[in-house]
């Protein structure tokens, strides 16, 4: 997917590398997860997000960052009930993940982004961004797509709490804006009775304070947690362009943190 763009890490040569260190470009790293997004949606949706949330971001600031080869494969265990599922265990995706990280520090990075497009990595990802600073004298951090819960609540359409969880009305907007031709909006059900209580429930904007996870299947029939068929390219280009517009920002000021050196205090 766009690998004729000159940003692409992969598409570099190793003295381009070599420039790239140099230059103390920002390496995005987009990761998302192959499994069901109700019947609507394909099962590499997050992947389809991540990707394009880096490269637009990238784009429009190409001198400030490299983007890395997406990671489509990470913890889905808990959606393994649903055809295509392709699940990778969590201390191995830590681990995979930590040499991915290393090794880009190891040629001279200093600054790592993941551009995630799975709800379920945010927490493998935290590690690995601490694993990466200790391990490293790079920092890694990272950015998820559909996070910012007071833009959804002011234009959502779907109800509250349920709308905007897993293929709802969020990511099915993102994907409608990004390309249409991917949905079918025919196939969209809405399914927004998962279990909730005083501190639970499944929606993002905004988030529970608790979270409380099981087999997926057991609550949702096609994988659908919320409501896609009030989802509109409308709303999917005003998130897109708000969670780009914030990576930019955040990367140009990632890009030139300062971080004091670490100080054995004994």
């Amino acid at each position: 997917m766009y690998n004729d763009e000159p940003f692409f890490y992969g598409r570099l040569t190793t003295e381009e590398i070599k420039q790239a260190v140099q230059r103390q470009l920002v390496v995005l790293i987009p990761i998302g997860s192959i499994e069901a997004h109700g019947n609507h949606l394909p099962i590499d949706t997050d992947c389809f997000i991540a990707q394009n949330f880096a490269v637009a971001a990238a784009r429009r600031i190409p001198d400030h960052v490299l983007v890395a080869p997406l990671v489509p494969f990470t913890f889905d265990s808990h959606f393994m009930d649903y055809p295509g599922t392709i699940a990778i265990q969590s201390d191995t995706l830590i681990k995979y993940l930590l040499d991915i990280t290393c090794s880009i520090a190891h040629h001279g990075f200093k600054r790592i982004v993941f551009v995630n497009g799975h709800g379920t990595n945010v927490p493998f990802l935290t590690i690995v961004s601490h694993e990466t600073a200790l391990r490293t004298d790079a920092l890694c951090a990272q950015v998820t797509a559909l996070s910012q819960a007071d833009l959804l609540e002011k234009i959502r359409k779907s109800a509250f709490p349920g709308g905007i969880s897993h293929a709802g009305e969020g990511e099915t907007s993102l994907v409608l804006h990004l390309d249409p031709d991917r949905v079918q909006m025919d196939k969209a059900t809405e399914q927004m009775d998962f279990p909730k209580g005083k501190y639970f429930w499944r929606d993002v904007a905004p988030r529970a304070p608790i979270d409380v996870v099981g087999w997926w299947s057991a609550v949702s029939e096609t994988g659908t947690a919320g409501d896609p068929t009030v989802a509109t390219a409308q709303t999917g280009q005003i998130v897109f362009d708000a969670d780009v517009d914030r990576l930019i920002e955040f990367v140009k000021e990632f890009q030139t943190m300062e971080w004091p050196s670490r100080k054995d205090r004994h």
